[in-house]
């Protein structure tokens, strides 16, 4: 097991660190597989494809309670995913611990993490929340200002782009929030700050390893697209599959999703993470 060593240059090496990323996420692969499996069936049990957009999932209220414990459940299921990753690959790039760093359930995993929660929230119910209604804003003044529809066919990657922009300017300045929230377990809004004060200075690298990682996701995807093209190409074989379980394809996607794009994805913000905070010559590990 190799660790981070104690002297890196004072930017982030992106190649070096999306290497680190990948070789840190294969030989831990072993470990990711099975958990992203376990939570790819918890969620795969639940009413996934009952369950509607946020707006009618809280005004309707014969499907109010339908919502809420599905979205309690990938709440739950997300925060359990990312500590537990955070944690893993964190512990593994420093060393500092190699009993919890082989632990399928580390002890510290005990210690409830108000912030990463808040967080969750946040990403996962408020802001898809606050999208929907600004994209239907956006949409009805462009009906207004073309009611054939025709700026929209147009131009719908653009509009798409601006409402999404949000979310892309957070995500490369809290590149490493997560990891930092899991590892330093401070509260919401001194992680933010903290975020800030160890990117500072590489923003330009974060915004290569983003661009990067983006690459990565869709070669992901290509994979996921290539498996489905091949079993089309045996009818017989795809419609069996998908006759006799009806949760095949969602479960397939969402596992590969799970187990291939998000968790390499947080694989790579420890690795910055860990890369940071060796510059910043600070480790606030321990209690």
């Amino acid at each position: 097991m190799t660790a981070i060593p104690s002297t890196i240059p004072v930017k982030i090496p992106v190649f070096d660190t999306l290497l680190e990323a990948f070789d840190l996420w294969g030989r831990s692969f072993l470990y990711f597989a099975p958990l992203a499996a376990v939570f790819v069936a918890v969620i795969s049990l639940s009413s996934i494809e009952e369950v509607p957009d946020f707006i009618t999932g809280i005004t309707n209220s014969e499907t109010r309670l339908l919502y809420i414990a599905h979205t309690v459940l990938s709440l739950l299921v997300s925060y359990a995913l990312y500590w537990l990753v955070s944690w893993r690959c964190y512990q593994r790039l420093r060393n500092s611990d190699s009993k919890e760093a082989g632990a399928w359930f580390p002890k510290e995993f005990l210690r409830f993490n108000l912030a990463l929660l808040i967080l969750l929230i946040i990403t996962e119910i408020v802001y898809p929340a606050v999208e929907v209604y600004i994209y239907d804003v956006w949409v009805d003044v462009f009906l207004k200002v073309d009611s054939s529809g025709t700026i929209l066919r147009e131009y719908p990657v653009v509009l798409d782009i601006a409402i999404g922009a949000p979310s892309y300017i957070f995500s490369i300045l809290f590149f490493i929030l997560i990891p930092l929230m899991v590892i330093e377990k401070t509260v919401f809004f001194k992680a933010l700050k903290r975020t800030l004060e160890l990117s500072r200075g590489n923003y330009f690298a974060i915004l290569g390893l983003f661009l990067l990682n983006m690459i990565v996701a869709s070669i992901f995807g290509a994979v996921i697209w290539a498996f489905f093209t091949f079993l089309i190409e045996f009818p017989a074989l795809f419609n069996l599959l998908n006759d006799t379980s009806t949760l095949f394809v969602q479960s397939t996607v969402i596992f590969m999703q799970w187990g291939l794009m998000l968790v390499f994805t947080v694989t790579l913000w420890t690795a910055t993470y860990a890369r940071l905070l060796v510059m910043k010559e600070v480790d606030l590990t321990q209690d």
